[in-house]
């Protein structure tokens, strides 16, 4: 098969659409198909890959593109070549990262607090937050969900997704995410690196109100208030790896909450770095506030061994399955018990690791890529039978 795929946000931006096109494409090739990648990412970076790359090509050339190609997948939130390929008669499936064919936001979540997840309840909220300006996104909106009703198929990256963005022709594909390099070799190494954890939890993430840090850091306080709850005189402390928009208010909130002492702001890591911040983290905190679609570092932790905590509405916990103990998003008296149960239970940590690397080994991108596969060759025939 020769396969367009087009991904709005492409290397060498970093997350996880990013990341996703990119392993879909290479496993594409590595399946004995074809594959270019369209993107409106400009760079002037070189990187070598098995799949034709092509950034911002003018309209023509767009065209030229899926007239040549057997079919076009659209990786991500944009419709812009569904036109152009329903014009050309040539089918259009597109993979669904978000909400963004329920609220006109594409999370439910506006102005850091929760918001509607259905269309019209949605397009009003943001009426009655931002009034006309809420017209564009509204319009967005309605185009996106047309889009979604005549495409040949879409695919949803989780079955919590499928539940909450209900769409026609649907498969439910986890993303072909490659995150070996976070891979531990066994059990017992996972134990050991657990054992030189220099603090007691772990976050790792950007830090924006949807990731949920400021009710960790209230339940770590409440854990460091009550005497009940500490390890007889060490108080926990906590390391938060990640940057973003939140990070001043959340280096105030800790000296308000009297947690300067327990708190390490490290910053965005990459590479070796964060894998080695993985290696020697202690239990991993994932307290998503929203209901997260989908998040890479929930499979490197997975990759890692790590005891996981995470918040229990979302893909978080669909992922990792009994490798965590989870809590009601938001509720952070919640979240403080159990990080306590955790944290005093070296027998469930030692469980809670091997079943991170059991639960990890059942994941293969060769075989999400082989689903899309099977996806693909469908498609095809029924645009033959036509």
């Amino acid at each position: 098969m020769k396969i367009l795929l087009y991904s709005y946000s492409f290397w060498p931006n970093i997350g996880g659409v990013e990341d996703v096109g990119h392993s879909l494409a290479k496993g594409l090739v590595e399946a004995g198909h074809e594959v270019t990648v369209v993107t409106e990412t400009a760079s002037n970076n070189h990187r070598l890959v098995p799949y034709t790359l092509i950034r911002r090509p003018g309209l023509i050339e767009r065209a030229k593109l899926i007239a040549e190609h057997d079919l076009v997948h659209s990786n991500g939130s944009s419709v812009s070549l569904f036109f152009l390929a329903t014009l050309l008669d040539k089918p259009f499936s597109w993979t669904h990262h978000g909400y963004q064919l329920q609220c006109v936001d594409g999370a439910g979540w506006v102005a850091g607090k929760p918001a509607p997840m259905t269309p019209w309840a949605s397009f009003r909220h943001h009426l009655h937050l931002f009034g006309f300006k809420a017209i564009p996104g509204g319009i967005k909106l309605w185009l996106r969900r047309l889009v979604g009703l005549l495409a040949d198929a879409n695919v949803a990256a989780s079955l919590h997704q499928e539940r909450r963005q209900p769409l026609p022709r649907q498969w439910v594909i986890y993303n072909p995410i490659e995150v070996d390099d976070f891979k531990v070799g066994s059990a017992e190494i996972a134990k050991a690196n657990l054992a030189k954890a220099q603090t007691s939890f772990t976050f790792i993430g950007r830090l924006i109100s949807e990731k949920g840090v400021d009710y960790l850091l209230y339940a770590l306080a409440y854990l460091n208030n009550n005497e009940q709850h500490r390890l007889g005189s060490r108080s926990y402390t906590l390391q938060i790896i990640g940057d973003g928009p939140q990070l001043q208010f959340l280096q105030e909130l800790c000296s308000r909450l009297d947690l300067d002492g327990n708190v390490w702001f490290r910053g965005s890591l990459t590479g070796k770095e964060l894998f080695d911040a993985i290696n020697e983290a202690g239990v991993c905190v994932l307290p998503s506030a929203w209901e997260e679609p989908g998040a890479l570092i929930v499979m490197e932790l997975l990759a890692a061994g790590k005891p996981m905590i995470v918040s229990r509405s979302g893909w978080l916990s669909e992922c990792a399955l009994d490798a965590c103990r989870t809590f009601p998003n938001r509720d952070r008296i919640a979240l403080a018990r159990t990080m306590d149960e955790v944290i005093n239970d070296k027998p469930l940590q030692e469980t809670l690791i091997e079943k991170a690397i059991n639960r990890f080994n059942q994941f293969d991108p060769r075989k999400q890529v082989a689903e899309y596969v099977e996806l693909f060759e469908l498609m095809l025939k029924k645009e033959t039978k036509q």
